[in-house]
């Protein structure tokens, strides 16, 4: 699945190089530029991208695998999936159901395979509009963390909330690269698990 992820990246970056390089009109913009900037229309979008996850599990509550044993994890960094789909109703605000799977959160030491996925429902809001829009975010959802060794597994949902911000580049009107980051916190059965997630992603609006 990231490899497919990875080809969709190659492919938009390469689409984003040709409309880059599309012809000027005789006012030194492209030919679909003008003075002023263009009035705004609600929009749809979906993002693709790939993330890297740092765990943050320094409160990381030992992990009972199944009563057999417990264990305090230790994870490396991973890497995975970053989802999302929102509709963006005003020229600075948008909301969006955020998705984000992550894998390869090993402890090596201890043989722990280590992944997790989390979904929030978020508002963003973007305090400059254009060609660069830094944006920020925050959102509420559910996360499920799983921990395995051997033959033992524990796998628990909580609640999560994430706050980020971010840079989009807008090359056409409809596609643009996404650069971001965002600490997800973890409360309730996933309590003390928390991530620091970066991600590299295409947005793709419609109407």
């Amino acid at each position: 699945m990231i490899r497919i992820v990875l080809i969709a990246l190659v492919l938009g970056l390469t689409d984003l190089a040709m409309a880059a390089n599309e012809p000027v009109g005789e006012g030194g913009g492209t030919e679909a530029s003008t003075n002023e900037a263009a009035p705004f229309e609600p929009s749809k979008y979906g993002a693709l991208g790939l993330a890297i996850g740092v765990d943050r599990f320094s409160r990381f509550d030992a992990v009972d695998l199944n009563g057999s044993n417990r264990i305090k994890v230790d994870a490396n960094e991973g890497i995975g999936l970053d989802l999302a789909f929102g509709y963006r109703w005003h020229r600075n605000a948008s909301v969006e159901a955020h998705f984000v799977y992550m894998q390869g959160l090993d402890d090596n030491k201890k043989k722990a395979e280590v992944e997790y996925e989390a979904f929030t429902a978020n508002l963003k809001v973007y305090p400059v509009t254009g060609r660069v829009e830094p944006y920020a975010f925050a959102g509420i959802g559910a996360g499920r963390f799983q921990v395995e060794a051997g033959r033992a597994k524990d796998s628990e949902w909580g609640n999560v909330f994430r706050l980020g911000a971010g840079v989009d580049l807008n090359y056409t009107e409809t596609l643009a690269v996404s650069v971001g980051g965002a600490y997800l916190f973890t409360r309730g059965n996933v309590d003390g698990r928390d991530m620091l997630e970066f991600k590299l992603g295409l947005i793709s609006r419609f109407w």
